[in-house]
């Protein structure tokens, strides 16, 4: 457990372990709003769920630097802006694909810059 937190705090930059601690607080957010508002059950709610959930375990890993899990946080980046920009004007996909837009992109280029460091 000690080299798991050491490998998780020490390794790569301070900004990862804080980006997974916002990974996680988003995704406590949106299901204590979607839950709130009782919309969790819906495409939309549990879609946005869903994908917070996804960036926040691949960004876990990311942390842990498993190459595996940095291509997962790219593909999972690119899906999303494909579904945002290709889908139609008013499709509820653009509102799921729409999770943390331009958050993700920029974690991307953080994400390419350490890739050499991963595992």
């Amino acid at each position: 457990m000690n080299n798991l937190l050491r490998r998780f705090w020490q390794d790569l930059p301070v900004l990862f372990p804080l980006v997974a601690i916002a990974h996680i607080v988003w995704l406590g957010f949106a299901l204590f709003d979607f839950g709130r508002q009782g919309v969790l059950d819906t495409f939309i709610g549990a879609g946005n769920c869903l994908i917070l959930l996804l960036y926040a375990v691949l960004w876990i890993a990311v942390c842990d630097r498993r190459r595996w899990a940095a291509i997962g946080y790219l593909t999972l980046t690119a899906v999303n802006l494909c579904l945002q920009f290709f889908s139609a004007q008013h499709s509820d996909w653009r509102y799921v694909s729409d999770a943390l837009f331009p958050f993700d992109l920029l974690m991307c280029v953080f994400l390419l810059y350490y890739y050499k460091r991963f595992r």
